[in-house]
């Protein structure tokens, strides 16, 4: 016998097992093509060859669209998808070169299929099975540039159990009124669904995956039949879904109606008994800014409801509660004359009128029986204001009028009272008013004006530093032209003056 072995880098040898060393460049993937010619006593020539790789390693592949042991149907063809994970540390995906293979086992008997060269692809699975020793290995051969290959396979088996019902839902704890979405989570190829919804709408369903709302309350039982040409299998499962109530709401108010008075307090309270994780008002359909409590300080009309939201998380929207504010009533009264004048005589005080309104004039905090007129007529001393009772019950207080019943004295240029030595000037006044008295070391001065309606224009307090003559400049640049009274008290004597502001 006669050996010729090539070793495909130039280098030969004819002995029957000779030991060779291939080499090849650092990092470089090489294949080397060995070829051995052997040669008989008879001249017979017989070859073969194999391939040699250095620096190269082969691809490494996972089959990734589908499990090795997995099950096929049994009730119709199944179109399996072929895909899988491959890496190469020497060569990238352009470089890789894929074979698949479809092989049906039938007892002792291989049925492969042609060879798919795609990269991804499918492969159709027949119902075949379950009487006899059946089942599919799908092979993969991926081959790098240099020729180096890998092959891995899974095989798949037929269902021949009936399916194993199951399933899931978007969620178990719902509020009334919420819809769930329902999946099948059945294994075995189950081709036909029976569910049982009590209390919920649809209250059944054939459908793979059904959407069903409910609306009644408490707990639900579900029921799937799942079933196939090999059978059905029932799953119940009770109490599957909570039906939580949405919450139910009322709203009252702090005064008992539905209406308050401008500058009134007032407020709204919602009233639910379960547990409340979120509040929130609304004044015609629009939030009310921090509004999260159940108490809610109203200053405006509108159109209020509140929003909650639960411990369950179900939402609840209260019945729309109107609210009125009224506004106060008008209380301007205007006086017929000066309010000092001399016994006798008298001053009309008379309050604007407005629809609906009553009156009740008061002197000093007391009611005076019988004065509900727009007018009254002051004939004594005293502070009088009337209060103005609205159509709406909303009450409104006018200024306090001083009237005081003395004949003033008549007003000329520089007046000096003798009696308790009171001087005003220059009167009239312009800009300025002196005020010039007799003081005492340490008394408190209070000086008051007022003009002829008794309404209070200024006030000034000031303390005696010496006792003898004093002078005290009042700025009147802010007052108009007319008559004004001048209240002057030093200690327990009050001396009540006119004079007149000319512009």
């Amino acid at each position: 016998m006669l050996y010729n072995w090539n070793f495909g880098d130039g280098n030969f040898s004819t002995d029957a097992d000779p030991t060779h060393l291939f080499t090849a460049p650092a990092g470089v993937p090489t294949t080397y093509t060995v070829i051995l010619t052997v040669t008989d006593d008879g001249g017979n020539i017989s070859k073969d060859s194999l391939h040699v790789f250095v620096n190269n390693t082969p691809p490494q592949i996972t089959i990734t669209s589908f499990s090795n042991g997995d099950l096929y149907s049994m009730n119709g063809f199944t179109n399996l998808p072929l895909e899988a994970a491959v890496t190469d540390a020497e060569h990238g995906p352009d470089s890789l070169f894929y074979r698949w293979r479809t092989i049906f086992h039938h007892n002792q008997h291989l049925h492969p299929e042609s060879v798919d060269t795609n990269k991804v692809t499918s492969t159709v699975i027949s119902p075949a099975g379950c009487t006899e020793t059946y089942y599919y290995e799908i092979e993969l051969t991926v081959t790098d540039i240099k020729g180096l290959s890998s092959t891995v396979s899974s095989n798949i088996f037929p269902a021949c159990d009936p399916p194993n019902a199951a399933f899931t839902a978007s969620a178990t704890n719902v509020c009334s009124g919420q819809s769930v979405q329902f999946s099948d989570a059945s294994t075995n190829f189950a081709i036909q669904w029976e569910w049982l919804f009590p209390g919920g709408n649809p209250s059944s369903s054939t459908l793979q995956n059904p959407v069903v709302t409910y609306n009644s309350t408490g707990p639900r039982k579900v029921t799937l039949i799942a079933s196939s040409f090999r059978g059905s299998d029932t799953l119940i499962v009770p109490g599957y879904i909570t039906v939580n109530p949405n919450p139910v709401l009322t709203v009252s108010s702090s005064s008992g109606t539905n209406s308050f008075c401008a500058a009134t307090p007032y407020s709204l309270e919602a009233v639910y008994a379960g547990s409340v994780s979120q509040w929130e008002w609304t004044r015609n359909a629009i939030p009310v800014i921090g509004s999260n409590s159940p108490v809610l300080n109203v200053t405006k009309s509108g159109n209020y409801k509140v929003n909650v939201i639960d411990a369950n998380g179900c939402y609840g929207i209260s019945p729309k509660f109107v609210v009125i504010k009224n506004p106060l009533p008008s209380a301007n009264v205007t006086a017929s004359g000066p309010l000092q004048f001399c016994p006798g005589d008298s001053v009309i005080l008379t309050v604007n009128s407005q629809p609906g309104n009553t009156y009740q004039w008061k002197k000093f905090a007391n009611s005076i029986p019988g004065a509900t007129n727009l007018s009254y007529t002051a004939k004594a001393n005293g502070q009088y204001k009337v209060v103005v009772t609205s159509q709406f019950g909303c009450l409104s207080s006018s200024p306090k009028f001083n009237v005081t019943v003395s004949c003033p004295e008549a007003i000329t240029d520089e007046r000096y009272d003798k009696q308790n030595s009171i001087r005003l000037y220059p009167n009239p006044a312009f800009d300025f008013l002196t005020v010039e008295f007799d003081g005492v070391l340490n008394q408190d001065v209070e000086i008051s004006i007022s003009d002829v309606a008794g309404i209070n224009k200024a006030q000034i307090s000031e303390r005696i530093f010496e006792t003898g003559r004093q002078g005290i400049d009042l700025d009147v640049s802010f007052l108009n032209s007319g008559i004004y009274t001048i209240s002057v008290r030093i200690g327990n004597i009050v001396d009540i003056q006119r004079f007149a502001v000319i512009k």
